[in-house]
């Protein structure tokens, strides 16, 4: 797909050389940060995207940008863009009627992404949601997309992988070596929380150089001040269960 990829070639006359190579798109970078109202939240959004003009890029990034606005304000509230969704967050008086008595200066927004895998079919991105309203400590959780290019459609984890036993095994022994669970014990003994005591891949299932990699956020799986587990698992050996 054009967008993903461009073919770079090389020639010398005569024939001594032809060389081809294929060069990613550039990502590049939206930024976005609230004025510096002393009294009111904060927020900022930063992230990178493909510039395009093929609708499922442009698909793509609508999808993240309604992600980003439910974050940042309340479901119910009419805000189209990003830009909005912040002025509404960052709107002191809003807050001040409902929390009179609240120090709100404190509270902010932060939501970071990075595209960690692109190829002529795929494009995985990971965000960092994170959001304070006062209290002991703030909300934060990992995001992974995955999309595919052609389509624009966001990808689930039985579209990336074929779920059967054996993967699930191989998940399974690579998270108890990864954390010290004995292979034949039960998987909570230290300390996890998994449902019915049964291992379950995460959710969160994204793409990176490296191969898959699965991420459980707080607790999902384990205490908050655990944070969150990562799994990553190599191309070599994942590539026999992927669809993609």
């Amino acid at each position: 797909m054009e967008v993903f990829k461009k073919t770079v070639c090389i020639f010398i006359l005569g024939g001594l050389l032809f060389s081809c190579k294929e060069e990613k798109a550039v990502p590049e970078q939206f930024h976005l940060e609230s004025n510096g109202c002393s009294s009111c939240p904060t927020a900022s959004v930063n992230y990178q995207y493909i510039r395009s003009n093929e609708k499922s890029l442009q698909k793509i990034h609508a999808d993240i940008d309604k992600r980003i606005i439910r974050f940042l304000v309340r479901e119910g509230t009419n805000a189209p863009t990003v830009a909005q969704a912040m002025a509404t967050y960052t709107k002191a008086a809003d807050y001040k009627q409902k929390f009179p008595e609240e120090d709100i200066s404190n509270w902010n927004i932060t939501i970071d992404g990075e595209i960690r895998y692109q190829d002529a079919d795929l494009l995985s991105f990971e965000f960092e949601f994170y959001s304070y309203s006062g209290g002991a400590h703030g909300y934060g959780e990992t995001v992974l997309l995955t999309y595919n290019t052609h389509t624009g459609d966001l990808l689930d984890l039985n579209e990336i992988l074929l779920n059967n036993a054996h993967f699930m095994q191989l998940a399974e022994e690579k998270f108890r070596k990864q954390e010290d669970i004995p292979l034949d014990g039960n998987i909570n003994d230290t300390g996890f929380m998994f449902p019915d005591e049964v291992f379950v891949l995460a959710d969160n299932i994204g793409l990176n150089d490296k191969g898959l990699i699965m991420i459980y956020n707080q607790y999902e799986i384990s205490a908050y001040a655990e944070g969150k587990k990562e799994l990553e698992i190599p191309w070599d050996t994942i590539k026999a269960f992927l669809k993609i």
